[in-house]
């Protein structure tokens, strides 16, 4: 079964993990073959985020999507019934009446997963530098002289005190 795709789960706010843990026992429960599980896996997606508590930095664990929980699985009745009948699950995310499978680039970006690397565009090469006094040529202060205050490369822009 290669039919596995991750799907999004709105849970009740709150009960994440024990949406997670419920649906991991029904997939432990499953006496099938890990291959032919329809559900395979079931997560929460946390980030690590430093906060400072009592003067102390410390790091912490946070949902990076309150309220979800994403699973694999291969989508069929018998798969949407097992997962709509989790306490604490209200629906699947998705348009109209079938759950909308994830593309792999965002459950990647979920899960960590490196991209190959992309062609990265160039940052546009600026003529400017801070502090260069510059004619401005267009907009409602064409033909005033300003100050370029910074320059934006990656959005080919610069910053001008008129």
């Amino acid at each position: 079964m290669s039919d596995h795709r991750w799907y999004a789960i709105q849970t009740t706010a709150g009960h994440e993990n024990k949406v997670r843990s419920l649906i991991q026992r029904r997939i432990n429960d499953d006496a099938r073959p890990e291959d032919q599980k329809p559900i395979r896996h079931a997560l929460v997606p946390t980030e690590a985020v430093a906060e400072i508590k009592a003067g102390k930095k410390v790091t912490v664990e946070r949902k990076k999507y309150p309220g979800y929980v994403l699973v694999e699985m291969v989508m069929n009745q018998e798969t949407i019934h097992t997962i709509n009948s989790i306490q604490g699950v209200i629906k699947f995310v998705g348009t109209g009446r079938l759950p909308m499978a994830l593309r792999p680039d965002e459950v990647n970006r979920l899960l960590g997963i490196e991209e190959p690397a992309q062609e990265e565009e160039p940052a546009h090469d600026i003529p400017f530098l801070i502090g260069q006094v510059v004619e401005i040529t267009e907009g409602p202060f064409s033909d005033f002289s300003g100050t370029v205050e910074e320059v934006i490369p990656d959005k080919g822009k610069v910053r001008v005190a008129v």
